[in-house]
């Protein structure tokens, strides 16, 4: 079993599951990287299976670690997948939203000609001319698993800045947690306009 006095040397202890479509040559100790196609269009029926290795190495990761918390970075390969396994989790999960990806296929909220768009993936994505990634049928399948079962299991959305805590809690996404990045910045930058 796990320390959980507290942090150690090195603070908390933990675990990362890695989805790759190329393996790296190496890894720290706590990370184990699961492959998973690449984007291409094979990986449209692999995503879409609820059961697989993505599935049982979350499952056994759990098991074998008892985490405290679990924090999610993406929801992209493997979605399926990744969802049927948190249904299986008790504790809560954290979801970093490093872009609007959750309400916008091509993650920016912007539609061409630098038409700012309200966001939420629904079938009109396909008539504003928006790259939607993998195509609008797949998008919608991935935001519908994703609403049903797994934002339902988040204690708290992370988000880099206020603007896209704002746009996610306008679309039910929420508590949302303004978390700043940690880069110092040069006077000039704080300072300009």
């Amino acid at each position: 079993p796990r320390d959980r006095s507290g942090p150690g040397p090195h603070g908390f202890e933990s675990r990362l599951l890695s989805l790759v479509s190329t393996l790296p040559e190496t890894a720290v100790p706590s990370e184990t990287f699961i492959p998973v196609s690449p984007p291409r269009p094979r990986r449209y029926l692999t995503d879409l299976r609820s059961d697989g290795p993505v599935a049982r190495a979350i499952r056994r990761a759990y098991r074998e670690f008892e985490p405290d918390l679990i924090h999610l970075h993406h929801f992209d390969a493997a979605f399926a997948e990744v969802a049927a396994a948190l249904r299986t989790t008790r504790v809560p999960i954290l979801f970093t939203a490093h872009d609007a990806e959750l309400v916008c296929p091509n993650g920016q909220l912007v539609r061409p000609k630098a038409i700012i768009c309200e966001g939420g993936i629904r079938p009109r994505c396909r008539f504003t001319g928006c790259s939607v990634g993998w195509g609008l049928p797949y998008e919608l399948a991935q935001r519908a698993v994703f609403d049903r079962y797994v934002a339902p299991r988040i204690h708290s959305y992370l988000c880099p800045s206020d603007s896209l805590c704002r746009y996610l809690a306008s679309h039910g996404y929420r508590p949302t947690v303004h978390l700043p990045s940690f880069a110092a910045l040069p006077d000039p930058v704080v300072r300009s306009p």
